[in-house]
């Protein structure tokens, strides 16, 4: 999956306001600074960040997967599995509208090494 997931952070290259990124080790999209998509890397799901109300009906219906890192579960992220490749793009089409919804994230400079 990490091939495909590659591949569309290739094919959003061209969007203002996108970046690629890594998120906890995890190579990610981000629009304005913030995370937006992801890709777990141990099960080829794609990580989104959606509305907590979408994701949690996602959950519920078994369209989407709980992100729990660590067992700590992030309220508005879901897993999509690798399987479901096909639904992939259409929901990185509504993790990127609700990314918009965020102020721009100013990025820190990064610190001397000592």
């Amino acid at each position: 999956m990490q091939i495909e997931f590659e591949g569309l952070r290739d094919a959003w290259a061209h969007r203002p306001e996108f970046e690629k990124g890594t998120m906890m080790g995890f190579p990610c999209m981000r629009r304005k600074g913030n995370f937006f998509a992801s890709l777990e890397k141990d099960t080829g799901n794609l990580i989104l960040k959606l509305p907590r109300a979408d994701v949690d009906a996602m959950v519920a219906d078994g369209r989407g997967l709980a992100f729990a890192p660590a067992g700590r579960t992030f309220k508005e992220w879901v897993a999509i599995p690798a399987e479901d490749f096909e639904r992939w793009e259409p929901l990185l089409e509504e993790a990127w509208a609700f990314a918009g919804t965020f102020p721009a994230k100013v990025k820190k400079p990064k610190k001397p090494k000592k």
